[in-house]
């Protein structure tokens, strides 16, 4: 279980899509009882943009996105874009009020969220040498 003193917030309202981040949102939304739509390892370099695309099928209200490199000295952005042409972000590790090396973000809509390819950017905004992150996409 983690535990840790930031509280989930609101950090983006964009096109009906509602972007929540702290680690409460993880321990909320149930993550084991979700679909996992991606978890892989990955590597990045400083200037380095890493493009994921992962398929949300219709009925779907939430998506949750974890990049986890856990170097708090290195910094990564992630970027999603909706199926609907929607920018969210970039969001950095920080956004949850804590550097831990992590972003874990909620994305969801009160009607359902865009079918469709939903794509990732992760960037490294200053990277020393070569950072793997584990990327993980969950959609219910």
């Amino acid at each position: 279980m983690i535990t840790c003193t930031a509280s989930a917030q609101i950090i983006e309202e964009k096109n009906g899509y509602i972007v929540r981040s702290g680690y409460d949102v993880e321990e909320e939304t149930g993550v084991l009882s979700m679909n996992s739509l991606a978890s892989s390892l990955y590597s990045i370099r400083q200037g380095d943009i890493n493009y994921h695309s992962n398929y949300v099928s219709s009925g779907k209200t939430l998506i949750t996105y974890d990049v986890d490199w856990g170097d708090s000295d290195n910094d990564l952005g992630l970027q999603v874009v909706t199926p609907d042409g929607t920018y969210l972000g970039y969001y950095h590790d920080s956004i949850d009020g804590s550097t831990d090396g992590r972003i874990y973000l909620e994305i969801s809509n009160p009607g359902d969220l865009s079918s469709g390819s939903w794509k990732g950017r992760v960037r490294g905004y200053s990277v020393s040498g070569t950072e793997y992150y584990d990327w993980e996409v969950i959609a219910a």
